[in-house]
């Protein structure tokens, strides 16, 4: 399907991103497959799995990204985004680290401040 879809569409020539195009469809399909298999293994009933297999679905297709264009507005926010979030998740891991370094042992507690310079 994706090769018929490709030239009709008229994305990008050449052999380098059209491969580029199919490796992106297969991954996204088998990571869909597999979280779609996850989720059936976890509910019982085929009606609550398939309609949170759905929603997973939508969630990530419309919040991973894909259908931004470089020169959009939304795009640089996006990113922005992702880089504070990046950062906040690396300082949330330095202070529960901290935490249970100061819970359990507080003479590491002098070597995590030389380290991360707090």
């Amino acid at each position: 399907m994706g090769v018929i879809i490709y030239h009709m569409v008229g994305l990008v020539d050449g052999t380098a991103e059209f491969f580029k195009f199919l490796l992106v469809l297969i991954l996204f399909n088998l990571t869909a497959a597999s979280i779609c298999l996850c989720i059936g293994i976890l509910f019982k009933e085929m009606g609550v799995a398939s309609l949170l297999s759905s929603l997973v679905m939508l969630f990530s297709m419309l919040f991973g990204g894909l259908l931004l264009n470089k020169g959009m507005y939304i795009f640089k926010m996006f990113c922005l985004f992702a880089y504070i979030m990046c950062i906040m998740v690396r300082l949330l891991n330095i202070y529960i680290y901290i935490f249970l370094v100061f819970r359990f042992n507080s003479r590491i507690l002098v070597l995590v401040k030389r380290s991360f310079i707090l």
